[in-house]
């Protein structure tokens, strides 16, 4: 929705509209800057990594959209990257935690 606002915007300025992937991919690392001190959280140590990914997927997935003009490609590819980080985080989450308890018990 935000990069078609985007897109609608730049078409009403008279710019390329192509630029809306990278404006929309800017703004979303912006939000993820933004959150933890709206929130009053402690900004994470891997802040970079996770702005990189997402630069990356949005970038991508931003295109995809704006080639094809479908919205349910993105929906899709959201939903899959979602089920993969969260199955890798919660997989070395655990093996963390079976070698601290190995290390605590040696």
């Amino acid at each position: 929705m935000m990069q078609t606002f985007v897109m609608l915007l730049l078409d009403h300025w008279k710019c390329l509209t192509i630029w809306c992937v990278l404006i929309n991919a800017l703004i979303w690392c912006l939000d993820i800057l933004v959150q933890p001190v709206l929130l009053r959280q402690p900004v994470k140590k891997g802040i970079l990594i996770e702005l990189i990914a997402s630069f990356i997927f949005s970038m991508g997935i931003g295109y995809v959209f704006y080639s094809s003009e479908c919205f349910l490609f993105g929906v899709l590819a959201h939903i899959a990257e979602r089920m993969i980080s969260s199955n890798l985080s919660k997989n070395g989450t655990q093996e963390y935690a079976v070698r601290h308890k190995k290390n605590q018990n040696d």
